[in-house]
Parts: structure tokens; sequence; C-alpha cells
């Protein structure tokens, strides 16, 4: 086992890039959820409203997903748009990043964000 350092920025490829030759590989750099964090997600993942018959009971996994990715996603590199032109990060505007990125990526960085995937060996 090793420690984590919550400020060590970490490169992750996504999976449907891990093949693709290292100059075709884009690579998002996050950092893993703070202890505390990461248990404020989770508090505020399922929700209760009402009791008896009004009783609503609610898992909002999107929220969790999109707040992980505002604490996490810290910048990118060899993200291209449609005509192959680098897309620049620009954290004062992640509601826009975030966008840009292809859901199922977006779910693939969240858990690794959240430490609901891990490293491999070599990382």
């Amino acid at each position: 086992m090793k420690a984590i350092d919550p400020n060590r920025m970490i490169d992750y490829i996504p999976k449907e890039d891990r093949d693709k030759a290292k100059d075709e590989q884009t690579i998002f750099n996050v950092k893993f959820l703070t202890s505390g964090s990461n248990a404020t997600l989770r508090d505020e993942t399922y929700d209760v409203v009402g009791t008896g018959k009004q009783r609503k009971e609610m898992l909002k996994t999107g929220t969790t997903e999109l707040k992980s990715l505002k604490l996490g996603l810290k910048g990118w590199s060899n993200f291209v748009d449609n005509d192959g032109e680098p897309v620049p990060f620009d954290g004062e505007n992640i509601d826009k990043m975030i966008d840009m990125i292809p859901p199922i990526v977006r779910t693939e960085i969240s858990d690794f964000i959240r430490g609901e995937s891990t490293l491999d060996d070599s990382d």
C-alpha cells in the first residue's frame, strides 16, 4: 500500500485511449479528493424529503459526479475538438470544460477522482 498525497497531480488516461500511441493519448490531470471532500460528496448523494406517503427518496449520482469533477479535474493535454484542434483548459470556466468531455469518460474520471478505481502498479 502507498500513501496518497491529495495535492499530487496525477495523469489519467481514459480506457479508450490506453491502446493508442503515447502521442495520441488524451491525458486528464486530476487530484484525488481529500477525505473531507469525499465524505461531503457521499453525504450529499442520498436525500430524503417528506414523510409518510409524501416521502421521496433521491439518489443523486449525477450531482456527485459533477461535483467530483469540479473538485478534482485540474487540466488536460492532447484533448482535441472535432477538427483536431487542441482544446485549451480553462479552470475558471470548469462547467464548460466538463461539458466537452464525453459522458462515459466523465463518469470514468469521476470514479477515479473519488477512489472508485485505482492506479496500476506503474503509477
